[in-house]
């Protein structure tokens, strides 16, 4: 390991951050290496999903650094929660937004082929009982066994 590697290692994240603004690239390595692994222990709890984890902190990491400078009046700590946070919430609305349209989607295919099937048994058993003798025709006729809703 370097002495520049070492000394940014020791630096505190305000020191890390005005290094980094200083044009030294050592010194975001040093912030992604103190806070990934913590914020991807997180976000891979709640969402249970790699590849989703792994898109939500490059896009935090990259919010955090603005054309390559970090904002310095606030810790670089919770500009980090907060971009990951916010990503995650968004993440997590938008699967919800989709798991909702297919399920959606599923209910009104299962619906309709629930009623044509419903309309199919329902035409044979009328179709089938001109064939029942004349008592049983009648009671058959009287009473409505099967009371569906005109589906078209």
């Amino acid at each position: 390991m370097t002495s520049l590697k070492r000394k940014l290692r020791q630096m505190t994240d305000s020191q890390l951050v005005t290094e980094f603004n200083a044009g030294e690239p050592g010194a975001f390595f040093v912030i992604y290496e103190r806070y990934f692994p913590i914020l991807h222990y997180h976000v891979l709890h709640l969402l249970k999903d790699p590849q989703a984890c792994q898109k939500i902190l490059v896009q935090a990491f990259r919010t955090v650094t603005i054309e390559n400078h970090i904002a310095e009046d606030k810790p670089v700590k919770l500009l980090l929660y907060l971009a990951v946070r916010t990503l995650t919430i968004k993440h997590i609305k938008e699967a919800e937004t989709k798991f909702l349209r297919s399920l959606k989607d599923y209910v009104f295919d299962v619906t309709q082929t629930q009623m044509s099937t419903d309309r199919s048994l329902a035409n044979y058993v009328d179709s089938q009982a001109r064939f029942l003798p004349k008592k049983e025709k009648t009671a058959f006729n009287k009473v409505s066994i099967i009371n569906l809703p005109d589906y078209q």
